[in-house]
């Protein structure tokens, strides 16, 4: 779960047990019955400090453990107010003592695609299955595709809304396919040519 505040930092959090033992802190749920723990916390800046856009929305994207990386990379995608998207990449730690990280997770990477889209990001959403992701922006007919790892405007547009599109999610039946819902009031399916 990853969760946007209005001072412009996102909490990365998990209720599973496995990482409770490596929280940097407990977050109570409102009228909730448990605590969420808090893995990653970061600080993306505010406009009235002049940093960054306000986050209008935010998306995940875990991959796999791999040599070097035993907990996996998690991708934190964060859709601005301007229409830019933040990419931070963090990866579990081994040695929980490690200076730089919080609660055994270390920033790794991090990026900001300025001109991603126009106007605000409306929906942005992570593909755990393939090495991708898309987001929608405010206005916009098409759903952006990206490779994780793109320096583009984006690797694909993907058409076919007679309106802007209002929100993008990944096929669970297929890793290559999304669905989008507009506001002409169609929902389609697209296929990636991978």
């Amino acid at each position: 779960l990853a969760v946007a505040t209005g001072s412009n930092s996102i909490y990365v959090c998990t209720d599973e047990a496995k990482g409770a033992h490596r929280s940097a802190s407990k977050w109570n749920q409102a009228g909730g019955d448990g605590e969420i723990n808090v893995i990653v916390r970061m600080r993306a800046g505010s406009e009235s400090e002049g940093g960054a856009s306000p986050i209008t929305c935010v998306g995940i994207r875990h991959s796999r453990a791999e040599a070097g990386r035993p907990g996996g990379v998690l991708t934190v995608l964060a859709g601005r107010k301007d229409g830019s998207i933040r990419i931070t990449k963090v990866m579990e730690c081994a040695v929980e003592s490690d200076k730089d990280s919080e609660g055994g997770y270390k920033v790794i990477f991090e990026e900001e695609k300025s001109d991603a889209h126009n106007h605000r990001v409306r929906s942005i959403v992570g593909n755990s299955l393939s090495n991708h992701w898309a987001s929608v922006g405010e206005g916009e007919q098409c759903v952006k595709v990206w490779s994780c790892g793109s320096d583009g405007h984006g690797d694909m547009e993907l058409g076919g809304h007679q309106a802007s599109v209002l929100s993008v999610c990944w096929s669970r039946a297929n890793p290559h396919s999304l669905y989008s819902v507009g506001e002409d009031q169609c929902m389609r399916l697209h296929s990636l040519k991978v």
